[in-house]
């Protein structure tokens, strides 16, 4: 009886070994679409979007303008945005955050990553809360320093 209880308990323990928090394995993962964005009052948002299109990845940006910036790019883009999900482990956050006070003025932020293996999709969004971590600050610093740094330089020198 003690073999048998000390054999099912060592199956369970093989069996259930890190599997709740086990990253995604990157070798057949292949993103379609990476959407992150910011809402908040006085109508101000932000949004950062990659879609692979044939060949390409389409990148938008819109930091509060009336025309999103648009950007071709290669898959390299989706391979850097599977590094910063992967470093935070963002596959694992809630599918929603609240915060515990009610706040009349604050923000929302809302994230969808999409794969060709739909299992793997996922999306999370939340009102005035949110997973802690620097995550969604490198996702920013990752756009607006590969794409739009350039054109900010242009218009810097552009007004002196």
């Amino acid at each position: 009886m003690k073999l048998i209880m000390i054999s099912l308990m060592t199956l369970l323990a093989l069996f259930s070994c890190g599997s709740k928090n086990k990253p995604q394995e990157k070798t057949d993962k292949k993103m379609v679409r990476f959407t992150y964005s910011v809402q908040g009052s006085m109508c101000w948002g932000s949004l950062y979007e990659a879609k692979r299109d044939s060949n390409n990845v389409i990148v938008s940006i819109n930091l509060q303008e009336p025309e999103d910036h648009v950007y071709k790019a290669n898959e390299t883009v989706s391979s850097d945005l599977q590094i910063i999900i992967d470093k935070y482990k963002m596959y694992n956050y809630k599918e929603s955050y609240t915060s515990k006070f009610e706040v009349m003025d604050g923000e929302s932020w809302q994230l969808d990553v999409e794969y060709e293996d739909t299992m793997l999709s996922f999306n999370s969004h939340g009102n005035n809360a949110g997973p802690s971590g620097a995550a969604f600050n490198e996702v920013k610093n990752y756009f607006i320093n590969r794409f739009m740094k350039s054109t900010m330089e242009i218009l810097q020198n552009s007004l002196r």
